[in-house]
């Protein structure tokens, strides 16, 4: 079944939820408290990436939807995986330039300590174990 309202992937969604949702500009802006060519620039700022997280929030409400935000790391490693990386890449260079390798390996080992532990990975939400290096 194909869906009732299909929206772009990223913006603009203001205006397409609205007019999804067979609203007009004029609507929105009364339960905003602005003119209806207020709320046009609200629209055209969405949709240039002017808007303020703060607008879009408040546009959201207006249109009877939760704003959701969030950020993707583009390598799309779990940051647990982003972390251990760091911390193993820190070992190494340490062990490289003479620092006190026994505190960095220590904390390394207590990583994977924790990461083992099946109750500690519920608690932090985290599905599965890192892969061993």
């Amino acid at each position: 079944m194909a869906p009732l309202l299909k929206l772009p992937l990223s913006g603009p969604w203001l205006k397409g939820i609205r007019e999804g949702s067979f609203l007009a500009a004029s609507q929105i802006a009364s339960k905003l408290g602005v003119t209806k060519a207020g709320y046009q620039r609200l629209e055209r700022a969405e949709r240039t990436q002017q808007i303020s997280l703060a607008n879009l929030k408040r546009c959201a409400e207006a249109l009877d939807c939760d704003l959701v935000y969030g950020l993707v790391p583009k390598d799309r490693l779990p940051l647990s995986r982003r972390i251990s990386d760091r911390l193993l890449d820190v070992a190494l260079k340490a062990r490289v330039t003479g620092l006190p390798c026994a505190r960095v390996s220590g904390l390394v080992n207590r990583m994977y300590e924790l990461m083992s532990d099946p109750e500690f990975r519920a608690s932090q939400g985290w599905a599965r174990m890192l892969p061993a290096y």
